[in-house]
């Protein structure tokens, strides 16, 4: 009872800083113009203050495809994307070591005893982390919760950064293409219907989900639970 309470109390402290960051950044920075004008202000320090903004939208549960396609707009399509990416991959490995500091035990001995397709999931996750993460990031794009979720599976820090990586690759292209038309279009159509990039994202999502159901199916789950570091597997 003691460990769950430290748990609960890890989990409310820190869904509440997530809380104020987020309100404060919506309350002073809410359009694009003005967070474009705060990443100008800093000069040649701008990329850095990017990277650092969009960091935080991997952390916060703030637009981060905004900010992937105002990355575009202002740095352009080469040097955009890198940075996005860089800030992206920074920011859902700071919430995967956060996730795992403060909910992967609790996470465990629930899995243990319930929800049998999940605890599937995981030991298939523990030892394929790579092509794991490479589909989640497909499918999920740059959502925050799932930043924090692979932290608490037995997926490996180097396995999720890796496939972080290669897997974000692909929606942050069509991100920046799509934006970068929207940006420029006269109507609507032009936005939209006209827009070839903003098509692709979906599928690309329908992509990630199936080969992540594929890939999945070829696990068998084990007899017993894998045993963590310094334990004994128990059935």
């Amino acid at each position: 009872m003691a460990a769950f309470a430290r748990v609960a109390v890890k989990i409310a402290l820190l869904i509440a800083v997530i809380a104020v960051l987020r309100f404060h950044v919506f309350e002073h920075y809410v359009a694009p113009d003005q967070i474009r004008e705060l990443i100008e202000r800093t000069g040649v320090l701008a990329p850095v203050a990017f990277v650092a903004i969009i960091m935080l939208t991997g952390l916060v549960y703030l637009p981060s495809a905004l900010m992937v396609g105002l990355g575009a707009i202002i740095f352009g399509m080469t040097l955009g994307p890198i940075l996005s990416l860089t800030g992206l991959v920074l920011g859902a490995c700071f919430a995967y070591l956060l996730g795992r500091h403060v909910a992967r035990e609790a996470a465990e001995n629930l899995l243990k005893k319930k929800f049998k397709l999940f605890r599937r999931l995981n030991a298939w996750a523990g030892s394929n982390a790579f092509p794991f993460v490479v589909c989640l990031r497909l499918t999920s794009f740059f959502d925050t919760a799932t930043n924090y979720i692979v932290g608490i599976t037995r997926i490996g820090f180097l396995g999720n950064a890796a496939g972080t990586v290669v897997g974000f690759i692909p929606p942050i292209v069509l991100v920046s293409l799509s934006f970068e038309v929207i940006w420029k279009a006269q109507t609507l159509k032009q936005m939209t219907i006209y827009n070839p990039y903003v098509w692709c994202l979906p599928v690309l999502r329908g992509l990630g989900l199936l080969l992540l159901a594929a890939l999945s199916r070829q696990h068998k789950e084990p007899s017993a639970w894998p045993a963590r570091e310094g334990e004994t597997a128990r059935g």
